[in-house]
C-alpha cells in the first residue's frame, strides 16, 4: 500500500480518520497534500474498492508523483471492477510520461464500451495536441465545450490551443478561463475587475500572477494602457521585481505585493492585460529591451579577452507542474564544452546547480551563482555575457527582455507563448528557440546549438 503520511506531519490524533467527504473537499480547492493523506489515512484503515485508490492517484498526480499514480491505478483496473474515471486517469498519467500510444488505446477503448468523448476530452485533446495538430485539439475542446463538459479547464485549454496557433484575440479571451484551474488563484477581489473601459481620472491596480518569468514577460503591456484609456496606473509586483518595473513607462506608483495599494478603483492581474487590449500577433508589442539594469557593468570572473562568453541554464524549478518536460541535467550539455574559442559560465541556481560539481566536467563551467542571486544580479550578468543558453525558466523571459542574445531550448510538450514549430519568438526578436525532434531527447537541441555557437566563434575570429 501506498502511504504518503511521511511526506508531512501526521495529522492530529483526534483527526486520524477525518470523514471521506474532507478529502475530496481538499482535492477541489487545491490542497493535493491535504486529500492524499486523508484518503491514505482511510486506506490504512482498511478502506477498499477502486475509488479509494483512485481518489489518491488523483493526489498523487498534481503532487508530481507520477509513478505512484500510475500504480495505484493500475491496481485498481487490475481488479476488474474500474469504471472509466480510473482509465481516463491512467490515460492522462501515459501521455504526461510519453507512451501516447497506450494512452489513446485506453482512450480508443473507453469509446468502444460507449463512453462520450466529452468525458475524455481532456487528456484527449491533450494526446492530439502533442501529436502536432493543434486544429483538431482544438475542435475536440470546443465540441466539448459546446456539448455542456463539467471540467472546468475545457475552455483554458481551448485557449491554450488558441493561443499556440497564434490565435490571440480568442486565445486570450479563453485565456481567462484559468481562474476554473488550479494552481490560480484570484487576488484584489474585494476591487471591481477592470472591462477595459476608459479610466478617466480613476486608478487602476495591476498585479503580477503566476512566476517571475510571466510578470517580466506582460510588463509590455502596461505603456499601452494610459494613451488609450487615461487613468491613474498602479503596479504591484514582487520584491525581486521592482528594480525592472521602475524602467517601465506609464506608471504613476509601483507597490510590493500585499504592501499597502492605497485607493483604487479597479484592479486587473498583469496576464489579462492583451485580452483588454484586444492584443493579436500582429499588434503583439514586441520592441526589446523594455527593462532597463540598475546598477555598475558587471565583471565576468576569468574573463579571456576575444573570447565568446556563454551562459548556461539547464533547469527550472522542479515544482513547476510541466519541469519534467522542460528541464535537463547538466550532463546533456557537456557536449558544448568542447567548442573552440568560447568560456561558458552557469546562471543556474536552485538543487540542480549541483549537478555541475557532480560532474567531472562541471569545473569547465565558472559559477556565476554564487554573483546572481538577485533577478538584478543576474540581469546585470547577461548584459555582460554574448549568448544565453537557457531552458524555458524566468530567466529566459529576463533575457529576452533585456533583449539579450539568447537561445531557448524546448522539450516536446511546450508552452503556449513559445507558439508551434517556430524558431524564432515574436515576443522576443533577440530570441533563437530550438526544438526537441523527440520526446526525451536533448541531443539533438544540444548538437544543433553546437553548431550554431561554433559558426558564431568562427565569425568572431574572422573578426579579430
Amino acid at each position: 500500500m501506498i502511504d504518503v503520511m511521511t511526506d508531512s506531519a501526521p495529522l492530529p490524533a483526534k483527526t486520524l480518520l477525518p470523514d471521506y467527504s474532507e478529502a475530496r473537499a481538499a482535492y477541489t480547492r487545491g490542497d493535493y497534500l491535504t486529500a492524499a493523506r486523508i484518503v491514505s489515512a482511510h486506506l490504512k484503515a482498511g478502506a477498499t474498492g477502486v475509488e479509494v485508490k483512485t481518489d489518491l492517484a488523483l493526489s498523487m498526480e498534481k503532487l508530481g508523483k507520477l509513478d505512484l499514480a500510475e500504480g495505484l491505478l493500475r491496481e485498481a483496473i487490475s481488479t476488474g471492477k474500474a469504471g472509466a474515471r480510473s482509465a481516463r486517469a491512467l490515460a492522462r498519467i501515459l501521455g504526461d510520461t510519453g507512451r501516447p500510444e497506450a494512452a489513446l488505446d485506453i482512450l480508443a477503448q473507453l469509446r468502444k464500451a460507449g463512453i462520450d468523448e466529452t468525458y475524455l476530452a481532456h487528456p484527449l485533446y491533450d494526446l492530439i495536441a502533442d501529436q502536432g495538430d493543434l486544429v483538431r485539439a482544438e475542435a475536440i475542446a470546443d465540441r466539448a465545450i459546446a456539448a455542456g463538459t463539467k471540467d472546468p479547464g475545457a475552455r483554458f485549454d481551448r485557449g491554450r490551443f488558441r493561443l499556440k496557433q497564434g490565435k490571440y484575440a480568442e486565445g486570450f479571451e479563453d485565456y481567462e478561463a484559468r481562474w476554473d484551474v488550479r494552481p490560480y488563484t484570484r487576488r484584489h477581489t474585494d476591487v471591481p475587475a477592470w472591462d477595459g473601459t476608459r479610466l478617466g481620472r480613476k486608478t487602476l491596480l495591476i498585479h503580477d500572477e503566476q512566476g517571475f518569468g510571466d510578470t517580466l514577460q506582460f510588463l509590455r503591456f502596461i505603456p499601452l494602457i494610459k494613451p488609450k484609456f487615461a487613468g491613474r496606473i498602479v503596479l504591484e509586483v514582487r520584491e525581486n521585481l521592482l528594480a525592472f518595473a521602475r524602467s517601465i513607462k506609464g506608471l504613476d506608483q509601483i507597490i510590493v505585493r500585499d504592501g499597502d495599494r492605497g485607493n483604487v478603483d479597479f484592479q486587473i492581474p498583469i496576464m489579462s492585460l492583451p485580452y483588454r487590449l484586444g492584443t493579436t500577433l500582429e499588434t503583439l508589442p514586441s520592441a526589446c529591451p523594455y527593462i532597463t539594469v540598475p546598477g555598475k557593468a558587471f565583471k565576468l570572473p576569468q574573463a579571456n579577452p576575444g573570447s565568446f562568453n556563454v551562459g548556461l541554464v539547464w533547469a527550472g524549478k522542479p515544482t513547476n507542474q510541466n519541469d519534467r518536460n522542460r528541464s535537463m541535467r547538466f550532463a546533456d550539455l557537456v557536449p558544448l564544452l568542447d567548442i573552440p574559442g568560447t568560456t561558458f559560465y552557469s546562471l543556474q541556481n536552485g538543487v540542480a546547480a549541483a549537478e555541475r560539481l557532480a560532474h567531472p566536467r562541471g569545473s569547465s563551467v565558472i559559477d556565476l551563482e554564487p554573483m546572481t542571486g538577485p533577478f538584478t544580479d543576474a540581469a546585470r550578468a547577461m548584459q555582460a555575457l554574448d549568448l544565453i543558453v537557457t531552458v524555458d525558466t524566468g530567466y529566459a523571459h529576463l533575457a529576452g527582455a533585456l533583449g539579450r542574445a539568447t537561445i531557448v531550448m524546448l522539450g516536446h510538450r511546450t508552452d503556449w507563448r513559445w507558439l508551434d514549430k517556430r524558431s524564432d519568438s515574436p515576443w522576443y526578436p533577440s530570441m533563437t528557440l530550438v526544438r526537441q525532434t523527440e520526446r526525451n531527447q536533448w541531443s539533438s537541441v544540444v548538437a544543433q546549438i553546437a553548431s550554431m555557437i561554433s559558426a558564431l566563434t568562427q565569425d568572431l575570429r574572422k573578426t579579430a
